[in-house]
């Protein structure tokens, strides 16, 4: 199967760390990759022997760059065989999804974050909808419903290229602080997973409180008013410190 990958290209993130892994590692497939910008990311996938179609820097504040975009898009999936075409991420699905639609090449979108429809790259890739949708997770894909109703989307989790990591890579993990002095923005932090969250209220004392933040939070947890006590205390006390530091 011959697939086309779009996307931006100008970051390196989670998206960008797939389609490396995915030029490396194909899995008989032959992929190739349509970007707006070079960078890091184009720079790898020719290192790792992908093609790579290079559609030109794209601002939506200079309409004119995305329609000489959407130009290059049309003549590279016109002039070649693509048994799929994936666009990544609304902003790419909005902008380009039409292209390949009027080319007749099957339409793929790949969610990569959660979707409420209220975001403006949300909004302009709602009217194209694709002929199969991808997320990375469940979780993604519950919100789905935001841009397409009705489209079941099919669940694909990221690739990790293990070997890559090798001994220095474990080496490198062990040298990390432990979980219960981890430096984050020059201070230590414990990390707690939410559902031991009751066990450890009832006994954290303000000198650990400061130093805990608990996975999944966003706010940074500040030292509550009053003491909890001892180990043995009720939980009318851990409801006393949730709301402290709220």
């Amino acid at each position: 199967m011959r697939v086309l990958h779009v996307y931006s290209g100008n970051l390196y993130g989670g998206i960008e760390s797939l389609f490396a892994a995915i030029a490396r590692r194909g899995g008989g497939n032959e992929h190739e990759f349509a970007l707006c910008f070079e960078g890091r990311l184009a720079a790898e996938l020719a290192a790792a022997g992908a093609t790579v179609h290079l559609l030109g820097a794209v601002s939506m504040r200079k309409p004119y760059s995305a329609a000489a975009a959407r130009r290059v898009l049309a003549s590279v999936v016109r002039g070649q065989t693509f048994d799929r075409v994936i666009c990544h991420a609304p902003w790419t699905q909005g902008l380009f999804g039409g292209v390949i639609r009027r080319a007749g090449r099957p339409l793929v979108f790949w969610a990569h974050d959660v979707m409420t429809g209220r975001h403006w790259t949300e909004r302009l890739a709602r009217p194209v909808t694709p002929d199969l949708a991808i997320c990375n997770s469940h979780f993604t894909g519950r919100s789905l419903a935001a841009l397409y109703p009705g489209l079941t989307p099919i669940i694909v989790y990221a690739p990790v290229e293990m070997a890559a990591a090798g001994a220095t890579g474990r080496s490198a993990v062990r040298a990390l602080p432990s979980a219960r002095s981890q430096e984050r923005a020059g201070r230590a932090y414990r990390l707690i997973a939410p559902d031991q969250f009751d066990n450890v209220a009832a006994r954290v004392d303000v000198a650990e409180r400061e130093r805990t933040r608990f996975v999944g939070e966003v706010r940074r947890q500040e030292p509550a008013v009053a003491r909890i006590a001892q180990p043995g205390r009720s939980s009318a006390a851990a409801d006393r410190w949730r709301r402290s530091t709220r």
